[in-house]
This record gives structure tokens, C-alpha cells and sequence, in this order.
């Protein structure tokens, strides 16, 4: 995997799981390549918090969880 914050100061683990998100939203075509790095870093921050992941991917929630968020809620994670 390529990491996409080698100038961050995050720990390890953390910067594992933010270049994770990275990767998908490359994937899916967000051009996150050419944003700085702090950008960066809280564009993946977002994802995750709209997934409900903190620590790995397998505690992602979705729709089919019930998991059904309001703009403020969004927002506010």
C-alpha cells in the first residue's frame, strides 16, 4: 500500500488505517493525491467517521446496519 502520509506525525496504526481510507477514496475517484497533506488526513478522518470505524474496517457500519445519519450528525463527527 502506498502511503499517502509520509510526512504525517500520526503513530503507525493510525496512519495505517487513514492511508486505508485513502486508498478507497482514490478508488473511487476523489483526487486526494493532490491535496496537502493535512487535507489529506482529515478527508480520511471524515470517512471514517461516516463509516463508524476507529481502529480497522471490519467495524464499519452501513445502511444495512441501521445506521442512518443526519447531516448534524455528520457533521459533527
Amino acid at each position: 500500500m502506498k502511503d499517502y502520509l509520509a510526512e504525517s506525525t500520526k503513530g503507525a496504526a493510525v496512519k495505517r488505517v487513514l492511508n486505508e481510507a485513502l486508498e478507497i477514496l482514490i478508488a473511487v475517484g476523489i483526487p486526494a493525491v493532490a491535496e496537502p497533506i493535512r487535507r489529506r488526513e482529515r478527508m480520511a478522518a471524515c470517512m471514517m467517521a461516516v463509516a463508524g470505524v476507529t481502529k480497522k474496517w471490519s467495524e464499519a457500519k452501513s445502511a444495512k446496519d441501521g445506521r442512518h445519519l443526519k447531516t448534524r450528525e455528520v457533521i459533527r463527527s
